[in-house]
């Protein structure tokens, strides 16, 4: 995540570039997630495009709010199936109700809007003041 020269958030990506719709080989949860690809019930990481993007962006905006990636906090059990978890959509606790950004991560994680709506609760903004 970057700022641009108005202090505006852009989003980029420097580890892999992969055309939209091609097969996704994925990467380790957090950042990708596995899922069952019917009619084989074999495990996969589905095809590039929005979805797996808006999945890692969920990642990301959890380890930015927390200090540590999703089962990786000190109370957490090393003994954890993290990849398990993440297939059955078990993420950690969230308040989406309460925290703005919850919310987002949990929509990021659920995959349950469209791109333009995780922003739409509003974030309370942090001003410096002016000198």
């Amino acid at each position: 995540m970057l700022l641009d020269e108005h202090k505006r958030l852009k989003l980029t990506d420097f580890d892999c570039v992969e055309p939209t719709g091609e097969r996704s080989y994925g990467n380790a949860p957090p950042w990708a997630r596995l899922y069952p690809e019917p009619p084989t019930g074999m495990a996969g990481f589905g095809t590039c495009g929005p979805k797996p993007e808006q999945f890692s962006l969920g990642s990301v905006v959890y380890c930015l709010t927390r200090g540590h990636e999703p089962y990786e906090h000190p109370d957490d059990s090393p003994d954890l199936d993290i990849v398990g978890l993440f297939r059955k959509g078990i993420f950690p606790p969230l308040q989406p109700q309460d925290d703005a950004m919850d919310c987002i991560i949990d929509r990021c994680w659920r995959l349950s809007t469209t791109r333009s709506r995780i922003w739409q609760k509003k974030l309370p903004v942090s001003r410096e003041p002016q000198t």
